[in-house]
């Protein structure tokens, strides 16, 4: 049933969930429906988490008191049983809710770019390499990038063997601590780190992967792409366009950081069509306001 192309797969924040499907299977469930990528079309939250989305559509208030438990332990306990119950449960209550609303709006079909790419192998392949995602990858010195890859390396290796998330493991802003730190001891490693008990005893091996790297070049500085930075008058660009956009939103009651991101702006003013203003539905809602800017496509740097 999982990968029927008959069938809805319904999730909320699904990226987690897709990438054990495809570590197990590598493919894809097909089609799906991302509840907290569709709920912003609606004027709800970005991140709006679950529990507040049920709460907010149903009025069922969910209890969270699970959220950490040890779910490796058996036999679970009837309350852990009926909490990942209502996790599935109240999916199924949202969902046509949800489709109903943005179907109403017209805008359903404005989904299927979004799930489609959250649906794409290449976004779970070879995570390590993720790397070049790293906030900020491109003010690194070459060093540090290559320290950056072996912490990333280390990571995900660990992840798999102690069978935790990667973010428990080792943060990107821990990562960014070790790169600023350069801690050469486990003492030292220690104090960067802080109280992490699930790198108590990994700290020695976190060492030689940074210790390691000091000794090679980095690899793939092709897929770092350098942040080419606006000049005075396309910062104000940016700032009158970031207005537009965001009346643009108020006008179809929608929540405003769809499209607004800083990130966004600055690659369509660069005419960097890797920007989500170029793609799916951000360009058809955007496309009559941003006319004035545009030509053939691209922007129009001298307005």
């Amino acid at each position: 049933m999982i990968y029927d192309p008959q069938r809805v797969k319904v999730f909320h924040s699904a990226s987690q969930d897709l990438e054990i499907f495809y570590l197990l299977k590598h493919t894809l469930p097909k089609p799906l429906f991302d509840t907290q990528i569709a709920a912003p079309l609606l004027g709800y939250d970005e991140q709006l988490s679950y529990a507040a989305l049920v709460k907010q559509l149903t009025g069922k208030q969910l209890d969270k008191t699970h959220t950490r438990a040890n779910w490796a332990k058996r036999p679970l306990s009837p309350d852990m049983i009926q909490y990942a119950l209502e996790d599935v449960l109240y999916l199924a209550q949202i969902y046509p809710i949800l489709k109903d609303q943005l179907d109403t709006l017209g805008r359903l079909n404005w989904l299927e770019e979004d799930f489609t790419e959250l649906a794409s192998a290449e976004r779970y392949r070879n995570p390590p390499t993720k790397w070049h995602k790293f906030p900020h990858i491109d003010r690194y010195s070459l060093q540090e990038i290559s320290a950056i890859q072996a912490l990333f390396a280390w990571r995900e290796q660990t992840a798999q063997t102690v069978n935790k998330p990667k973010s428990w493991v080792l943060d990107n802003k821990a990562i960014a601590s070790i790169i600023q730190d350069k801690p050469n001891t486990v003492e030292a490693m220690q104090k960067t780190l802080g109280e992490k008990p699930l790198l108590t005893d990994l700290q020695a091996s976190l060492l030689a992967a940074y210790q390691e790297a000091k000794t090679r070049e980095p690899e793939a500085l092709n897929l770092i792409k350098r942040t080419e930075k606006l000049n005075p008058t396309q910062t104000k660009l940016r700032q009158k366009l970031q207005s537009l956009a965001r009346k643009r939103a108020a006008d179809l009651n929608m929540n405003p950081e769809l499209l607004t991101r800083r990130k966004d702006i600055d690659k369509f003013i660069l005419g960097d069509p890797s920007s989500n203003w170029f793609k799916g539905w951000r360009w058809q809602a955007l496309r009559d306001v941003l006319a004035p800017y545009t030509a053939e496509g691209q922007t129009n740097r001298s307005v």
